[in-house]
């Protein structure tokens, strides 16, 4: 009776153990889509462009526990990408370094992801020929670039990066190109709103010069 009754608990624990990795894909799910939404909600009271990066890639590296998060921006007529923004005291450095990538090159996940216009995930960097080593980062053993696009337009690229061989999947891909897609239009929002707030303080300015030129001239006149 007992040698019957082994593969019965054999694989009562096996499946014990399934539903317990299932629950456990799902909760991280969640509190993924969570984080998705705290982000966005965060970042969009902020309207300066440069804050506004910084905060997103400190808070992906804190909520999604990531080993590192950067951001490139692309610069169309010069076809490069240029980090400005990295988490923690390392990716201010980076920044601060003046960072680029031109848009065609190879040995580039984060340039191919701009090519490609979609995510590109590496779960090995040692094994890959177009990984980029940084000895600021020597850590990495996973990247995941994916582009931040606002319709057919590639505004940057959202690059985390991983301790761990294997660090990314494709839902993990699914998530981050919500997240990328939510921080591109936050982005053109901060830009429009910058843009706009100069149009206005030089309105002011042209007002102002207005009103000194016309009691100038009546001055004059009167005199």
């Amino acid at each position: 009776k007992l040698p019957g009754e082994r593969p019965q608990v054999r694989a009562s624990v096996i499946d014990i153990t399934e539903r317990k990795r299932a629950q456990e894909i799902i909760a991280r799910r969640a509190l993924q889509l969570e984080t998705v939404a705290q982000v966005s909600v965060t970042t969009s009271t902020v309207l300066d462009p440069d804050r506004l990066l910084q905060t997103i890639v400190d808070l992906t590296r804190e909520r999604f526990g990531v080993y590192h998060a950067h951001i490139y921006l692309a610069n169309e007529q010069w076809q490069t990408l240029l980090l400005s923004a990295g988490a923690g005291e390392v990716g201010r450095q980076m920044v601060a370094e003046e960072h680029t990538i031109p848009m065609d090159a190879e040995r580039s996940l984060v340039a191919r992801a701009a090519r490609e216009r979609g995510a590109v995930i590496v779960n090995d960097v040692r094994a890959d020929p177009g990984f980029l080593p940084n000895p600021l980062l020597p850590e990495t053993r996973s990247e995941m670039a994916v582009p931040m696009l606002v319709g057919e337009r590639v505004l940057g690229v959202f690059d985390v990066q991983s301790d761990q061989v294997s660090g990314f999947s494709s839902e993990d891909a699914a998530i981050y190109t919500t997240l990328a897609g939510q921080v591109a239009v936050a982005l053109q929002n901060a830009r429009l709103y910058v843009e706009q707030a100069a149009t206005v303080a030089q309105l002011r300015e042209l007002d102002r010069l207005k009103s000194s030129f016309l009691a100038n001239m009546s001055h004059e006149l009167r005199t």
